[in-house]
């Protein structure tokens, strides 16, 4: 359930030179003004299986000053901001699922091995204060195959919504700037990007095997949480507590998630949100057969039937590639004067094998056998 973990821990002035006289300093100057574009002071830390969390140390945060009505960068606010997949801490990849206590458990993880390698000590986690949070949920089906033609099944659909972008018939992404939701096959990108950090190659292998089966969403909560705080989180706090919060942006404390925000009810709320994907104008395949015939040769219109079928269940990418240039104009110009949609939101041709079993869903629950249940801490 978590993946992506960002946090802010705040530190004092004396540690914050400290770490500065042990970091990667970089900044970005205009030669012809002089003036500084931006600088950074970054530190890492090892993982395992050569996975980095990547520390930036700041003393500024941005602000928002009502009088000019513009966010500008306030000093004195000396912080470590990290960011880090959570699973990939405890097993160099995120094929595995786990819940939000375990996900506290990497956190001590990231927080003992900073302190190791930096000799010091910084606050623990109760003091770190959140501002993302990627939630996941992975499916596993039987091979590659079938999550692919899943994934083609979905993108056949209209979404309502919000227009979704397609990349290469492996990733369906709905951009929000409250929460960020995407669907995709997993295989790919671990390949892409997890599978050269493990040294041996039987184990890369196995869990490369493994992620081809994976279909996976994943929600990223950063507005979210500011919602939920403001809704939420301050109605319940002190006024002590609220101005504490109040010099991080009012992102909650990490322990507070637990208590403020239900995060399977996130995910499936962002997945209804985004998915309610609904059907074109719907057409059995035998009226569709007979709408063609009446308008064309019956040689002419099989043809196009032919197309017809091939497109509901391989997709427009793979028609594209079955097909002349030609042949797939003429078809689709053919549907239009016809009145022919493709069907979106479930398939309910006759005899049509979807290339995914009947009764897969995309359901959160134990009793969904596809569904890839969190570890727990």
């Amino acid at each position: 359930m978590i993946d992506t973990i960002g946090c802010i821990a705040p530190i004092s002035e004396d540690l914050f030179n400290y770490l500065q006289d042990n970091s990667l300093y970089t900044s970005r100057i205009d030669k012809r003004s002089g003036g500084i574009e931006f600088e950074r002071s970054n530190l890492d830390t090892p993982m395992s299986y050569g996975y980095k969390v990547g520390f930036n140390l700041s003393d500024k945060k941005w602000i928002y000053d009502p009088t000019i009505k513009k966010t500008v960068k306030e000093s004195g606010f000396h912080h470590l901001r990290l960011e880090f997949s959570a699973p990939k801490i405890l097993y160099g990849h995120n094929l595995e699922s786990i819940d939000f206590d375990k996900a506290l458990e990497t956190c001590m993880l990231v927080r003992q091995a900073f302190q190791r390698l930096y000799n010091c000590k910084i606050p623990q986690i109760a003091h770190w204060f959140c501002y993302r949070l990627d939630i996941c949920a992975n499916f596993i089906l039987n091979d590659e195959q079938e999550v692919i033609n899943y994934i083609r099944h979905l993108q056949n659909m209209e979404y309502p919504r919000r227009n979704a972008i397609i990349y290469k018939d492996e990733t369906i992404f709905f951009p929000s700037r409250v929460n960020p939701f995407k669907i995709y096959v997993k295989g790919k990108e671990f390949k892409t990007h997890d599978m050269k950090k493990f040294l041996n190659r039987a184990e890369a292998s196995s869990l490369h095997e493994f992620a081809k089966r994976i279909i996976r969403l994943e929600v990223e909560l950063r507005g979210r949480l500011n919602y939920i705080f403001d809704e939420h989180v301050k109605k319940d706090m002190t006024n002590i507590e609220q101005l504490e919060l109040a010099q991080w942006s009012g992102n909650m404390k990490l322990l507070d998630i637990k208590h403020y925000v239900d995060l399977k009810y996130e995910m499936e709320r962002v997945k209804e949100m985004f998915m309610n994907g609904k059907e074109t104008k719907f057409m059995e395949s035998a009226d569709v057969k007979k709408v063609l015939r009446s308008a064309y040769s019956i040689e002419q219109a099989d043809s196009f039937y032919g197309v017809y079928m091939f497109i509901v269940t391989q997709g427009m990418k793979q028609a594209r590639k079955e097909y002349s240039k030609n042949k797939l104009s003429r078809a689709k110009k053919a549907f239009r004067e016809c009145g022919i949609s493709f069907v979106s939101d479930v398939l309910r041709l006759a005899n049509v094998n979807r290339g995914f079993p009947d009764d897969f869903t995309l359901e959160l629950s134990p009793d969904n056998k596809y569904y890839q249940v969190p570890i727990a801490a």
